[in-house]
């Protein structure tokens, strides 16, 4: 099916990229707008030398209302937004260009796993590598699933296979919320930062420990499995 824009309505279709964004915002006095705009400018012409760089957005106030512009800054994956937002680059040009309008927050937008991770309070960016994200949320969703099925399940009275599946999902999710993601959090958080900030050795002591968690846990099921009949 094709979609068509409606402009009378201000009805208008776009495809939704699969895109980590930065959004920034600046408070920007009238006098100083076109000062900001090549100010913005310098700082786009760096960020899109940067691997994954898609585009940025600038969104002017309404005249005469708040002088806040807000800037979104949209890259292909979170880790090359992290790699921009994170290097000396960025840093020492923020440094040697700042103006009344340069201060601001960043905030990261993205709809993947990082709601389970914790941000680093004053962070511009602490989200883990994808690749850390799918291991730590395995290594909590592991033993769940085991729990669920040699444990929960087993003992819930005679039900229809649907109704069954909805109560082990609703427990999956409600133990990786409230249980798992915490405790990973808590003893793997330092794992979880880019290589360049946790070391090749920390890194690779860490996968050993995860290796080891897994192997513990599918030995611990072959343990107190019942045998298959």
């Amino acid at each position: 099916m094709v979609y068509k824009d409606d402009p009378e309505i201000g009805l208008f279709y776009n495809v939704v990229e699969d895109s980590s964004i930065a959004l920034m915002v600046h408070d920007v006095a009238k006098s100083e707008e076109e000062a900001f705009i090549e100010w913005q400018r310098g700082i786009t012409r760096l960020a899109s030398r940067f691997p994954g760089y898609q585009r940025t957005l600038l969104f002017a106030p309404k005249h005469g209302a708040h002088a806040e512009w807000v800037i979104s800054m949209h890259f292909e994956k979170p880790g090359q937004l992290d790699d921009w937002l994170n290097s000396e680059e960025r840093n020492q040009w923020l440094k040697e260009n700042k103006q009344p309008f340069s201060a601001f927050k960043v905030e990261k937008v993205s709809m993947g796993l990082e709601h389970w991770f914790k941000r680093e309070e004053g962070a511009a960016s602490s989200m883990p590598p994808d690749w850390r994200m799918v291991v730590v949320v395995t290594l909590g969703l592991y033993p769940t699933m085991i729990l669920l099925t040699q444990v929960i399940n087993p003992a819930l009275p005679r039900m229809s296979l649907a109704l069954s599946m909805l109560i082990g999902n609703f427990y999956g999710v409600a133990a990786l919320q409230w249980v798992m993601m915490p405790l990973v959090n808590w003893t793997l958080g330092w794992w979880m930062a880019p290589v360049a900030k946790v070391g090749w050795l920390k890194s690779v002591g860490g996968l050993a420990i995860i290796g080891l968690v897994f192997f513990l846990v599918y030995q611990l099921y072959l343990y107190a499995a019942p045998p298959a009949a």
